[in-house]
């Protein structure tokens, strides 16, 4: 008897408050998508999350910038 293992199924997804920003299985691609939105100041008072499999890997927190 053969033992076939399926691939988990990967979905990253990177979440600027309620807004999603990425959808994808490109770790890489949800990385940058996840630091550059750090650094933009719309961003700046949202909760911006990295999510893997819905799981919370990061999260930046609000801001106030003066």
């Amino acid at each position: 008897m053969e033992v076939v293992r399926q691939k988990k199924k990967v979905e990253y997804v990177v979440k600027g408050g309620k807004r999603v920003l990425y959808r994808g299985t490109d770790v890489h691609a949800a990385c940058t998508v996840f630091l550059e939105a750090a650094k933009d100041p719309t961003w700046f008072k949202a909760r911006i999350q990295l999510l893997l499999n819905g799981q919370e890997l990061a999260v930046f927190l609000k801001r106030y910038h003066s």
